[in-house]
């Protein structure tokens, strides 16, 4: 997700580089530690179950999208920020 909120935002480094750091910094630890370790939880927590698969599946994905709006809403606010005269 992070990967692609960078790609889409297209924020340059100098632009903002604390949530550049931020946002590069949770795509390492995603893909290092916590997707691993999210879907080790799922198979214990879901096991065989399709019910319980299409449940987690739905409150993901819900989960995901309130993700990108709150990040959205952060890029909007850098972009006033930035387009704001000081």
């Amino acid at each position: 997700m992070f990967r692609t909120l960078l790609a889409q935002w297209g924020i340059p480094l100098e632009e903002a580089p604390g949530m550049v750091y931020y946002l590069e910094r949770h795509i390492e630890l995603d893909s290092e530690q916590h997707g691993p370790a999210a879907m080790n939880i799922l198979k214990k927590m879901v096991g065989d179950d399709q019910d319980r698969y299409a449940r987690a599946l739905h409150s993901t994905q819900k989960a995901i999208r309130a993700r990108i709006r709150l990040w959205d809403g952060v890029l909007a606010d850098i972009r006033s920020a930035a387009a704001s005269p000081v």
